[in-house]
């Protein structure tokens, strides 16, 4: 397990004044997590995605490197580099029950990056689908949109999340900020911002019942080369 930085994990919590067992509540962990890390203890990659995204900063900024024995190759254009060579961070996805913070997500993201499990039945396959192809419409038409039209859309998405909830479908999704590095001419980058949404059961592994509050999806997104996420 990775060693977190609990110095920036005890700084960023007092600027919030907040305290350890505050800290835990707003990302799903017990106070005694959160005053292991505090005192320099390693913890899970699930572990630290949920305690970056309460305390809103990227995951990789947790991490604390450790001295390289070896000089690590200086990484080229179109090369892909996790912190601490650990692996991928997972994604922390909220579940989603109002329709009108879907669609906020749809349409202040520049694309959306869905994702499934288990989907068997034709049915099933048809509405997700197409709920997830009417966010990809919002997100290119959002700015078109007029504040009784937003309102209608958000209703409705809440009428479809329920439908799918009795069906036994949860939809989790956020929005995540990266940056795109553009692989020609002079090395830049541009800041990015991708709706990721899931479709899943409430028994799959991918959702984490927390110790406290509302469950989350945690999902590993497969990285582009000229991608870093965040």
């Amino acid at each position: 397990m990775p060693l977190l930085k609990h110095d920036v994990v005890r700084r960023l919590r007092e600027q919030k004044c907040w305290s350890q067992e505050e800290l835990g509540h707003r990302a799903g962990v017990s106070p005694r997590t959160i005053q292991r890390i505090e005192s320099g203890s390693a913890a899970k990659l699930d572990t630290i995605a949920l305690v970056a995204e309460a305390l809103e900063i990227p995951p990789e900024d947790l991490i604390r490197e450790p001295p390289p024995t070896v000089p690590h190759p200086t990484p080229t254009t179109g090369s892909c580099h996790d912190p601490a060579d650990i692996g991928p961070i997972p994604v922390v996805l909220h579940r989603m029950s109002d329709g009108n913070e879907l669609l906020d997500i749809a349409m202040g993201s520049l694309a959306m990056l869905p994702h499934t499990r288990g989907i068997t039945d034709p049915k099933d396959a048809k509405d997700i689908g197409s709920l997830f192809e009417d966010l990809g419409d919002y997100g290119d038409i959002g700015d078109e949109l007029s504040t009784s039209a937003k309102l209608a859309a958000g209703i409705a998405l809440t009428g479809r999340l329920r439908e799918l909830k009795a069906r036994g479908w949860w939809i989790f999704a956020a929005k995540k900020r990266h940056s795109f590095m553009f692989p020609t001419g002079t090395p830049r980058t541009m800041p990015w911002t991708t709706g990721v949404i899931m479709a899943t059961r409430a028994d799959d592994s991918a959702v984490l019942h927390r110790e406290v509050g509302e469950p989350v999806a945690l999902v590993v997104i497969p990285k582009d080369c000229s991608f870093s996420w965040r």
